[in-house]
């Protein structure tokens, strides 16, 4: 008899009469950790263009703001000093590529900008009011030069 692991608990399953095959299925492994079912959290992939040129890419979790992305994968400009509150504009960025239209800004996020220590564009984004979603997977964002 085999032993699996769900959740924290075994519990034993009979002998296999027919094979996954047989009942149309593919076998695979389900991934534990321990005891516990490891779970994967779904991420997109974002691209910044340094103040250097360089490019950093990192996969960021649905749902987080890119400015605390660009803070935990030490972007070189991108500071947060109001922790995303829309208080400052030390999260600026320049929209290089977005595979979809990004919402409008806010009344507040334009009048933030105007406080930016580089001039803004009109591709010009606080980062803090961006937040990972599938369908800005590839996103393009260019650190301005102060």
């Amino acid at each position: 008899m085999a032993t699996s692991h769900i959740a924290g608990r075994s519990q034993l399953n009979s002998t296999k009469n027919e094979s996954q095959a047989e009942r149309g299925g593919s076998e695979y492994a389900r991934p534990f950790v321990g005891d516990d079912v490891m779970t994967t959290t779904e991420t997109i992939k974002v691209t910044w263009i340094t103040k250097d040129g360089a490019n950093v890419s990192a996969h960021v979790p649905l749902g987080h703001s890119l400015m605390e992305a660009a803070i935990a994968n030490d972007i070189s400009g991108i500071i947060g000093d109001c922790g995303g509150a829309l208080a400052c504009a030390t999260c600026h960025v320049h929209v290089e590529y977005s595979p979809v239209d990004l919402s409008e800004k806010k009344n507040i996020e334009i009048e933030m900008l105007e406080f930016a220590d580089a001039p803004p564009s009109g591709s010009s984004r606080l980062s803090c009011q961006i937040k990972a979603a599938r369908e800005l997977d590839g996103l393009v964002l260019r650190v301005p030069a102060q």
